[in-house]
């Protein structure tokens, strides 16, 4: 946001002027703002009016840069005084308000610039008399600042368009703020009103803060945004009054629609944006004042004063501003677009750029020129913008003309608009056969240097760029001599040019590896393409000595519904001189796991020993097995490549073993083993069953007996 603070002002004498009538109030209303129509509000004289907004013309429509005067006015007495928190206040709300319309679209491009006038001096105590009386100290304030003119109305419009000149902006206003306190009559002026704005200028005069105001809490931001719509005239819409119409497009407002213009939120109606001109009716994303394109003239034809072998054409080109029917203001047709070029060509022949007259394109209205060639004219045939080398052939046409040439020419603005229909009309014609022609060429940034004269046509000459120094860019005129020796002029710059590039990009394949397996049937290659001299400018990628598919500038390219097996991909890089280079990866495609087998244990049987050994039988059809990962219960891992492993010290009850097998390609294929081990010759386990057990009990049972019938035995009888 552009600021220029001016400073305080020292006017120590109350300056009075004669008043005119002092305007009505259009939309004075109890709400305590209002718009009026300025004594200044009317046609301006007729006569030579430019299409850019002139001096009548301040505020025409709400878009581009607009320039504020900002004046935080104080009296010569102590009643009120700004204190420098209350001037902050003040101009922070303000650059907000104005900063929530730049945020509301940009097809608008909205600015603001400031000049601060901050406690500018009067002898009166504004917001103790009526707001209807504001004229008289600002009258006194601009007469402070040198302004002569018979009124008030007058001196501020003369300050505006001098504050817009100085700041280089589209439009601009001034705004005063009057020093208030909202606890002494609501900061209200004497006649019950707050602020008010003329429809397109010159001012907003507002009380510093009222809380009688609609949306009071954001008075600081709200109040300087309704007033500035007033101010490019866009109407009350708190009323029940009739319908209004205003602005540019002279559109109707629609009471009751919420938004800005009504009580101070911040939003704006459809009725209010047609009021400003934000109307882009063909939704091309340009406002329709703006969306006209512009025009072009051909002012004259005639030999170049200052190169007898060219003819010089000057022309004009004009923004066209929209139909103003605004039933307020100036009501002038006026425009903030500019010209940014203007184009020539000449037969069927390509456009070109044309010369502003006064060195850039960058007005509503601009002259320009251009040369062709007329008498003892030519130029070098058209050279490809690339080419790979070797010797090449050069042409030259230069021939008198026969016939009249149709020149044209068109226009462009700022909004991108161009000339629909292309002025138009013909060179004479012009020029002799010259006798001889010369061929001058430049390699790179070096001079120019005679490469040979043709005696006759057609003109024509072959060019080694080996023997003249290699790759790079070279850049050749041509230069026609008449009989007498009359030289035509060596050009400004370069008829044809050139670059040759021998050198193949370079070429380096990211992905996939080669001989890699990928798990998928979808695999992006990827590679890096550079070259330093002409530039990589397109690739192809063929699969399997297939059909080639060019993918331009892309470095990566997606493959999809690949079978099974090895697949060969070739890459091309081809840089813009036709140079290539080419590299090719080989990978396999394997979306199938192993085969996977359990050949023993027999899990039909009950294992009888604390150990499981595990034999497996595993293959893989494509990329080939990479390992075989087995897992006993929540065991830690065990990767082998082998075909077997015994768990030992496996206790007795069920257990569960894992086996995956992974192949190269990371396809897996997993097998669950569940088998019981019962070693525990207690509960019937083992290699023997019950059988230890019976024979222990067996054993017992003897041993008892024999014992017994022993101590029987020794008993005395």
């Amino acid at each position: 946001m552009g600021m220029r603070a001016v400073g305080a002002l020292a006017i120590l004498l109350f300056v009075a002027s004669v008043p005119p009538a002092v305007p009505d109030a259009i939309t004075l209303r109890p709400s305590g703002e209002g718009a009026l129509v300025s004594p200044l509000s009317a046609p301006s004289p007729s006569g030579t009016l430019g299409v850019a907004p002139g001096y009548d013309d301040a505020s025409e429509f709400f878009m581009g840069d607009v320039a504020v005067g900002v004046f935080l006015v104080e009296s010569a007495g102590f009643a009120y005084d700004w204190s420098d928190a209350e001037a902050n206040q003040t101009l922070n709300g303000i650059y907000a308000g104005m900063d929530w319309w730049v945020g509301q679209d940009a097809r608008a491009r909205l600015s603001f610039e400031y000049e601060l006038h901050v406690r500018t001096p009067t002898a009166w105590e504004p917001i103790q008399n009526s707001l209807d009386d504001d004229w008289q100290w600002i009258d006194e304030i601009m007469a402070g600042l040198g302004y002569t003119e018979p009124d008030a109305w007058s001196k501020t419009h003369h300050f505006n368009i001098d504050l817009r000149s100085r700041l280089g902006t589209d439009w601009a206003l001034s705004l005063f703020v009057a020093d208030s306190e909202g606890t002494v009559n609501q900061g209200l002026f004497t006649n019950g009103q707050y602020a008010h704005a003329y429809y397109g200028g010159p001012w907003i005069t507002m009380s510093r803060y009222s809380s009688w105001a609609y949306n009071s809490a954001d008075y600081f931001r709200a109040v300087p945004a309704h007033e500035i719509g007033h101010i490019f005239y866009a109407t009350d819409e708190y009323d029940t009054g009739p319908v209004e119409y205003a602005g540019y497009l002279n559109c109707p407002d629609s009471n009751g629609a919420t938004g800005i213009m009504n009580r101070n939120t911040l939003s704006i109606s459809t009725s209010t944006r047609c009021q400003i001109g934000w109307v882009d009716s063909d939704a091309d994303g340009i406002f329709d004042i703006l969306d006209v394109p512009p025009e072009t003239a051909i002012l004259s034809i005639a030999p170049d004063p200052t190169n007898e072998t060219k003819i010089r054409v000057t022309g004009s080109a004009t923004v066209v501003p929209l139909t103003n029917r605004n039933p307020y203001g100036p009501r002038n047709d006026v425009t903030i677009s500019e010209i940014t070029e203007a184009e020539f060509r000449v037969n069927s022949g390509s456009w070109a750029n044309a010369t502003p007259s006064d060195g850039a394109f960058d007005e509503p209205e601009e002259s320009f020129a251009f040369v062709v060639p007329a008498i003892l004219a030519s130029t070098v045939d058209p050279l490809p913008a690339y080419r790979r080398g070797g010797i090449f052939n050069l042409t030259v046409q230069s021939s008198p003309e026969a016939a009249p040439r149709t020149v044209k020419t068109r226009a462009g603005n700022t909004e991108g608009n161009v000339d629909e229909t292309p002025t138009q009309d013909e060179i004479p014609p012009a020029g002799e056969e010259p006798s001889s022609v010369e061929l001058w060429y430049a390699r790179e940034g070096s001079v120019f240097a005679w490469i040979g004269t043709d005696a006759s046509p057609p003109w024509a000459w072959s060019f080694d760029p080996a023997a003249a120094g290699g790759d790079g860019l070279y850049r050749f005129y041509s230069v026609a001599v008449d009989a007498v020796g009359t030289r035509e002029p060596a050009p400004v710059s370069e008829d044809a040019s050139t670059t040759v590039d021998t050198r193949p990009p370079s070429l380096t394949l990211v992905g996939p590896a080669d001989a890699d397996w990928i798990a998928s049937r979808t695999v992006d290659v990827t590679w890096v393409a550079t070259d330093d001299g002409s530039g990589a400018a397109n690739g192809s990628v063929s699969l399997d000595d297939g059909p080639v598919e060019d993918v331009g500038t892309a470095t990566s390219h997606r493959l999809s519904d690949l079978t099974e097996g090895w697949h060969r991909v070739q890459i091309v890089s081809r840089d813009r001189a036709g140079n290539d280079v080419n590299a090719s990866v080989t990978f396999g495609v394997d979306v199938t796991g192993p085969v996977l087998v359990l050949v023993s244990p027999d899990l039909t049987r009950e294992i009888t020993e604390n150990r499981i050994a595990l034999a497996w039988n595993v293959s893989d059809a494509l990329s080939d097995v990479e390992q075989v990962e087995l897992r006993l219960d929540v065991g830690s891992p065990i990767r082998t490549t082998g075909t077997a492993y015994v768990f030992d010290g496996v206790g007795d009850g069920d257990h569960t073993v894992i086996l995956i097998a992974v192949d190269r390609a990371g396809n897996e294929r997993t097998l669950t083993v569940s088998f019981t081990i019962h070693a525990d010759w207690i509960t019937g386990g083992g290699a023997y069953g019950w059988l230890p057990m019976v024979s222990l009990i067996a054993a017992l049972a003897a041993g008892g007996l024999a014992v017994a019938l022993w101590r029987r035995k020794r008993r005395p009888v």
